[in-house]
């Protein structure tokens, strides 16, 4: 199953201001300018796709958690072979904020077995959040390939086209593809995504 939400310090974050501005240029002349603006925390962007994870810092990790991550280490090092174990100490990486040990243990899984979505799109988050948006963006193409009903997957493309790539339409053409599947989709801040759509492609002039 999908990994929920990308939420802890993934959770999107989506705000939309519009602002409406009338400047008087000169005497008699006014001219009325439309300024939009869809703000995305670069760092809360991406949906991931199991429970929103325990805000961990990297300096402080708790002991519990280190234990966990000893314990998958020597799992992965006696059975290298079991993609599950790569997994599972990839998600821990995930949770605690260690993007490059994460990336890896999600690649190593993937040579294993590249037929599971939630594994490439959790390694896109880890990407994006690695600031390597191309990389981000190729992971969770893949995912879609393998579903194309993959809403999380979908989403983070769309974020990724928009915040990272500075192309609105893009994003908005791939956010209109979950729309479709999903008329009641929503963004992690549970506003309407369609409402939000709408919104951006009225900005943006489309």
């Amino acid at each position: 199953m999908a990994r929920e939400n990308i939420a802890d310090k993934d959770t999107i974050s989506i705000k939309i201001a519009i602002f409406l501005s009338f400047i008087s240029l000169t005497v008699g002349f006014v001219s009325g300018i439309f300024f939009y603006s869809w703000f995305i925390d670069p760092d809360q962007s991406v949906q991931r796709t199991d429970r929103p994870a325990p805000a961990v810092s990297q300096q402080a990790i708790p002991p519990e958690m280190m234990a966990k991550i000893r314990l998958l280490q020597n799992e992965v090092t006696r059975n290298p072979e079991k993609t599950q174990g790569w997994v599972q100490l990839g998600n821990v990486y995930f949770d605690t904020d260690q993007f490059q040990n994460a990336i890896d243990a999600y690649q190593k899984a993937l040579e294993l077995d590249k037929s599971n979505p939630d594994v490439w799109t959790d390694l896109g988050v880890m990407f994006r959040r690695n600031k390597e948006p191309a990389a981000a963006l190729g992971a969770f193409k893949e995912a879609v390939k393998i579903n194309p009903r993959h809403e999380q997957a979908l989403f983070n493309q769309g974020v990724v086209f928009l915040h990272d790539m500075g192309d609105t339409v893009a994003a908005i053409e791939v956010w209109e593809k979950i729309c479709q599947l999903n008329p009641q989709a929503k963004a992690p801040n549970g506003q309407s995504l369609p409402d939000l759509v709408k919104k951006l492609k009225q900005g943006s002039g489309s």
